[in-house]
């Protein structure tokens, strides 16, 4: 959540810094925007690197891990996910692992 006059960017980096534990240059990928009976979210997705250590938010975080992509998708089938983040995912195959069709 952002804080009140609290850019994208900004936000970005204090939720990074609070949940992970870290500190990382973001880069900017793409808008965000999802909604359900439940939830509304408008915001932009951002890529950072960082070797760790983390330190999870027990608050936030629940568990963590490293995987592929495409185990992210396999797991859908047979485990929660925020459908928010997977609304993101899809987003992130779709724009920035998915190259261009040249024409």
């Amino acid at each position: 959540m952002l804080a009140a006059g609290e850019s994208f960017e900004v936000g970005a980096g204090r939720e990074l810094a609070e949940e992970l534990g870290v500190s990382a240059p973001l880069e900017p990928l793409f808008p965000v925007r999802y909604a359900d009976a439940d939830t509304v979210v408008h915001g932009m997705a951002y890529r950072a690197e960082h070797d760790g250590p983390f330190r999870f938010q027990p608050e936030e975080i629940v568990r963590g891990e490293f995987v592929v992509v495409d185990e992210v998708t396999i797991r859908t089938a047979r485990e929660p996910f925020c459908p928010d983040g997977l609304v993101v995912l899809a987003e992130y195959r779709r724009r920035v692992l998915t190259p261009p069709s040249g024409g």
